[in-house]
């Protein structure tokens, strides 16, 4: 299924392919989860961090790459799933992604959803770029409606797209929410890997801090929908912090790195605890980080805490 839309993300026309096609394979994937019962079936396998795989994790993969070698502009493609260079026949950029961020909870019958970002393509392929060399970012959100939150890097804008039937019923992708901007302050907050709090008392009190203030906790387990909310909703934090015994788990190029570069591009802040994300170098295809992203004075004030 093709997407009709007359949307421009980029005025480089091998740019632009590759956002139409990662929204094609949004619309693929958001079929394949309304319409097939593979939540809880697992694939048999394990993904390269030893995580079990369920089958809408390899057939989202698969999907994925599929639509990026079609455009012939991609050199490769690495993801949650397959950590290494995956040659597509393209030589001009590179595509991180995790194809189904939240399979954890998919079983559930949770919101579920993708994460990307676009690199150039160079001698490096990654290795010693930072964050903010990412051209792009998006993340994909399998809902009641099947919406994306993209950086445009024609506008400059952080953008909210929404997926809907046209006047031919067509499927068409149309732009919702316009230029996203987060803003400084908000009272609300998502604690990922909470159990750490359990050995690191200065997350604790970060936690005590957003209850005695009346804060609102929105938490789903699912990382793309509880950072999703912060750019819906205009603010707030999304938090993931280690201990000694719970390490954090989540992979720099196919989800911390391109929501970071999102939060940011929507003039948020993003952290691993003591720097900016985005100075955070790439040292590895299966780098880990823990992450902190929302208003800038939720996360100065949370940082202030933790390093007290």
């Amino acid at each position: 299924m093709e997407t009709h839309t007359h949307l421009v993300f980029s005025d480089c026309e091998s740019l632009q392919k590759i956002y139409i096609a990662l929204l094609d394979s949004f619309i693929e994937l958001a079929d394949l989860l309304r319409f097939h019962a593979c939540g809880r079936k697992e694939a048999g396998s394990q993904n390269a961090f030893g995580d079990i795989q369920l089958e809408c994790d390899t057939k989202s993969d698969e999907i994925i790459f599929n639509h990026l070698k079609k455009t012939g502009e991609v050199a490769y493609g690495l993801s949650e799933e397959q950590p290494k260079l995956v040659e597509l026949g393209g030589n001009k950029y590179i595509v991180t992604f995790d194809p189904l961020d939240g399979s954890s909870i998919i079983g559930c019958n949770w919101t579920v959803g993708t994460i990307f970002g676009i690199w150039k393509n160079d001698e490096k392929v990654l290795i010693g770029h930072k964050t903010k060399d990412l051209i792009a970012s998006g993340c994909c959100m399998y809902g009641p409606r099947t919406t994306a939150v993209i950086y445009n890097e024609k506008t400059k804008t952080v953008n909210e797209y929404s997926l809907t039937l046209n006047k031919q019923k067509q499927v068409e992708w149309i732009l919702s929410l316009p230029n996203i901007v987060i803003k400084p302050q908000g009272k609300l907050f998502a604690p990922g890997n909470l159990r750490a709090a359990s050995e690191n008392p200065n997350y604790r009190q970060c936690i005590n801090n957003w209850i005695d203030q009346g804060y609102t906790l929105r938490y789903t387990g699912g990382m793309v929908p509880d950072i999703y909310q912060i750019f819906i909703k205009g603010s707030g934090i999304f938090t993931t912090i280690s201990s000694k015994s719970h390490a954090v788990k989540l992979r720099v190029l196919y989800e911390v790195a391109p929501l970071a570069h999102l939060v940011e591009m929507a003039k948020g802040k993003s952290s691993d605890g003591k720097n900016s994300l985005m100075e955070l170098e790439v040292t590895s295809y299966d780098q880990r980080s823990g992450i902190i992203v929302g208003s800038t004075e939720e996360v100065d004030k949370i940082l202030s805490t933790l390093n007290s």
